[in-house]
């Protein structure tokens, strides 16, 4: 499916003089870090990059597209390259040998060997003429989770896998609609694979109130799959924001999810209170911010585990821009297990066109030896990044 739509692509630029009108975006960002843990006199190099397209293409009669006409957009999201030790899973990883390595089959693993990690970017062909669109995906985007986490991160609902998946949807105001539609199987596999995905997302936009409704499951799938719903409902009262949500998810039980959240921002100060509740679960969060010219601050301070042993977390994070183009920043946080974290760094933005060098500190374990990951020193790294 990603080939074919690979293809599809090429074909879009190669034939971009023919069209009346084509738009290329393209944005991305390049990062080349060199690092040296101060507990284990460990060093290295880590390189990423990742890049978006998106291509616009016009009618082929030459007009050009007025309101309510037609026309396709494709884009490929989310494409990196990793030179090191970090992959995740779906990545198509390169294991990169010296010359005169043996290697064993038997004993071989990707941990062995440095490598390059590919991710493959997501792609998305949609028709559209503003309002109404079909799309096609070479990966299914079914969803229903709405529900942040404060203190440890929130359950999440888990797609079925399926072979790409197809999009009918459509705005009309107020009311937004969408509905995917995915199968497990392709006409290419050698025997039947069953399954069938969808999922469906319908929003109400009545200022200041809007409604998000998500529902998604699978049927026929040999494994059980998750079907999830979730409910979320945004109130913009300017200067206060209310936010609630609710996540349900059915797979051999019910398991279920809420959170509330209230936001004031009056300039140069935003102040936000949080909470999530779940079965045997409650935790609470508030965060306090300053931004003004030269200088931003945020502080919060959460209990979590209200109905069990309760635990407590507090920080502070702190930037200060002196003068354009440098940026100093500086991070610390503590809590009820007296595990501390810190980090320190400056930015230069202004030394090369779009491209950013930072020095800096970091220990993201525990500074004081509480925690099994005790990491006392940190590691020191200097970055270049580039953005366009």
């Amino acid at each position: 499916m990603k080939k074919a739509f690979m293809l599809v692509a090429a074909i879009a630029l190669l034939a971009a003089p023919v069209f009346a009108e084509v738009e290329v975006t393209i944005s991305g960002e390049a990062t080349t870090s060199f690092g040296f843990n101060l507990d284990t006199s460990v060093y290295g190099m880590l390189s990423e990059v990742s890049s978006n397209v998106e291509l616009v293409v016009g009618t082929l009669d030459g007009e050009s597209m007025g309101e309510g006409n037609w026309y396709g957009v494709i884009t490929l999201e989310g494409a990196g390259l990793t030179i090191g030790n970090d992959y995740e899973d779906g990545d198509m990883v390169i294991p990169v040998y010296e010359y005169d390595d043996e290697v064993d089959p038997a004993t071989f693993t990707l941990d062995s060997y440095k490598k390059f990690a590919v991710v493959i970017p997501d792609v998305t062909a949609k028709i559209t003429n503003g309002n109404a669109y079909v799309q096609l995906q070479s990966e299914a985007d079914f969803d229903a989770d709405y529900v942040a986490g404060v203190d440890n991160d929130p359950m999440e609902f888990t797609a079925a896998d399926t072979k790409g998946s197809l999009t009918v949807g459509a705005t009309f105001a107020p009311v937004t609609f969408a509905a995917e539609f995915g199968m497990a199987g392709s006409y290419e596999d050698a025997d039947q694979v069953d399954g069938v995905a969808f999922g469906l997302n319908l929003g109400v936009d009545l200022a200041p109130i809007t409604v998000d409704v998500a529902y998604a499951g699978a049927y026929g799938y040999l494994a059980t799959q998750d079907t999830g719903f979730a409910v979320q409902v945004v109130a913009d009262l300017a200067p206060v924001t209310v936010t609630a949500a609710f996540d349900g998810i059915v797979n051999g039980g019910f398991s279920w999810e809420s959170s509330v959240g209230v936001a004031l921002a009056l300039d140069p100060i935003t102040v936000g209170l949080d909470g999530y509740i779940a079965a045997g679960d409650i935790d609470t969060k508030l965060t306090v911010g300053y931004a003004a010219d030269m200088f931003t601050a945020d502080a919060f301070f959460g209990l979590y585990d209200l109905t069990a042993t309760i635990g407590w977390e507090t920080g502070i994070d702190l930037t200060v821009t002196p003068v354009s183009g440098i940026a100093f920043a500086a991070g610390w946080a503590f809590d009820s297990a007296s595990i501390m974290s810190a980090y320190a760094n400056v930015a230069f933005t202004e030394l090369v066109d779009n491209v950013t060098f930072t020095l800096g500190w970091e220990n993201a374990d525990d500074m004081l030896g509480n925690s099994a990951d005790d990491t006392d020193f940190g590691q020191i790294f200097v970055s270049a990044g580039i953005a366009f």
